[in-house]
């Protein structure tokens, strides 16, 4: 292909807010154009190539071995930190996003620190002011320093570009410092590491519900590990809470239906159903760190041994990521009002006392999900505040209820042989007509025949990779967490 022909095509140039392709380009009538972009993209200016002048390397034999990295410090002065070079940067690949980017570093004394760049669109809040707010709370990530409106992506359009067009939504960028904690909560070595992290993520939770704020986007990647040997109260770390909303209760007051926040596997009954109109509240939160809790059971079957067939079509986990919202809703009401773990088996590495804990956490949900169903299947109109304030008045027992089933299961657990692996069921199976009836009806109660699901062989995998990543150990590094919501 000939130079002048390769050059009256399109450019095309991405960031956060999505792609942008210019008019086509002709050198022989736009000469002074493609001599600007040749000298451009020739220019020895890393700003000018559009790298981040603020991250630097040094290079050896054509290997990057050292790096810095230059941001705020807690008063507002210029700070270089120097980047830990064992440690692969997080990086989201996605076109059109939050574009999250996690850099490790350490300070001066050698402690580990992070630092995450990422992209807010114009009517979200900025993360730091949730962080400030949750200065002191055990058991969520807390902030040391943060740098905010370091770029926008409506700078890198030309001047003649349309801003008002469907679809683009400016992003500023914001760079948070915080503490460096563990690993994710399914990098876990033991299964009371994993529900001793799950237990204080939830009691971090309800902090951040006492300062007014509800975190809205539980999920396994927002729940790290504690440093070991960490006492009660900090084995576990809520962190990102960019999609947080300001709350003067147990419910936030606006319903965005168009801006859900979360991943559609954690997502609850409530949220997912897209007919809903009630607000997004502490329950669905809950019911979120339940999803959480199956995504462990189903999902591993040893430790740092992620289960084959996890998100097969006929799994568990597999029904709900991959239905359609509604059916996936259907799905979840099933396994918590009729189905868990004693007919939808885990692999059997997982102890008696963690199946008894998924069991009583479905049991605990079954009829707060009851009570909100036949709230939102009612017309805007009939829905009272009344309705859902009898609910909320239990908000204090519910994260008490919640916390004493994983204290209790932490004590199971600690005892000799608390741990073992439960020897493996039969298969057992279930009548699609019974599964029918149900979804057909969608108004039945937990007090109902269970059901029964095939246990034996689902099929393979056909799922998009950005979903298998999150069973992907060696890319955990590249991770990117991929949400079913545009934010």
């Amino acid at each position: 292909m000939s130079l002048t022909r390769l050059l009256k095509r399109d450019i095309l140039s991405t960031t956060e807010s999505g792609a942008y392709k210019t008019r086509p380009l002709n050198i022989h009538e736009d000469p002074s154009t493609f001599v600007r972009l040749v000298l451009g993209l020739s220019s020895p200016s890393e700003a000018i190539l559009g790298f981040d002048t603020s991250v630097q390397w040094t290079v050896k034999n054509g290997k990057r071995v050292s790096g810095s990295i230059t941001t705020l410090n807690a008063l507002g002065k210029r700070i270089k930190y120097q980047l830990n070079m064992a440690k692969h940067v997080i990086v989201t690949r996605v076109v059109r996003g939050r574009g999250t980017v996690c850099w490790h570093a350490k300070d001066k004394d050698g402690k580990s620190i992070l630092l995450k760049d990422s992209w807010r669109t114009d009517g979200q809040k900025p993360e730091h002011m949730f962080l400030e707010r949750a200065k002191g709370l055990v058991g969520v990530a807390q902030m040391i320093a943060f740098e905010d409106n370091r770029a926008e992506t409506k700078l890198f359009r030309p001047a003649s570009f349309d801003f008002t067009i469907a679809g683009f939504d400016n992003r500023t960028m914001c760079r948070v410092t915080m503490p460096c904690y563990g690993l994710a909560v399914h990098e876990f070595t033991s299964q009371a590491q994993a529900i001793a992290a799950l237990r204080d993520a939830i009691q971090g939770h309800l902090t951040l519900l006492k300062v007014g704020l509800l975190h809205q986007d539980v999920s396994i990647d927002n729940i790290l590990l504690g440093e070991d040997a960490a006492p009660a109260g900090f084995c576990g770390i809520l962190i990102d809470l960019e999609m947080a909303v300001h709350v003067t209760g147990p419910a936030a007051r606006i319903i965005d239906k168009h801006h859900q926040a979360g991943t559609r596997l954690y997502q609850s009954v409530s949220v997912v159903d897209a007919r809903s109109h009630l607000p997004r509240d502490y329950i669905d939160d809950l019911e979120s760190f339940f999803y959480v809790l199956c995504y462990l059971l189903y999902g591993f079957e040893g430790v740092n041994v992620q289960f084959p067939d996890a998100f097969g079509p006929d799994s568990v986990l597999g029904e709900w990521e991959r239905r359609t919202p509604r059916m996936a809703s259907y799905r979840k009401e099933i396994y918590i009002t009729m189905e868990g773990p004693a007919y939808r088996a885990p692999p059997p590495f997982w102890s008696v006392a963690c199946i008894n804990l998924c069991d009583k956490y479905r049991k605990f949900l079954a009829p707060l999900i009851d009570a909100k169903g036949h709230i939102r299947r009612k017309h805007p109109s009939l829905i009272t505040r009344e309705e859902l304030q009898e609910i909320y008045s239990g908000v204090d027992n519910h994260y008490a209820d919640v916390l004493a089933m994983f204290d209790t299961a932490l004590v199971e657990l600690s005892k000799p042989g608390g741990s073992d692996p439960r020897p493996a069921p039969p298969a057992q199976r279930t009548p699609e007509s019974s599964v029918n009836s149900y979804i057909s009806t969608s108004g039945s109660s937990s007090t109902s025949p269970p059901l029964k699901r095939p246990l034996g062989h689902l099929e393979e995998l056909d799922t998009p990779s950005a979903k298998r990543q999150r069973l992907n150990f060696n890319d955990l590094n590249a991770h990117d967490g991929s949400s079913s919501h545009s934010d």
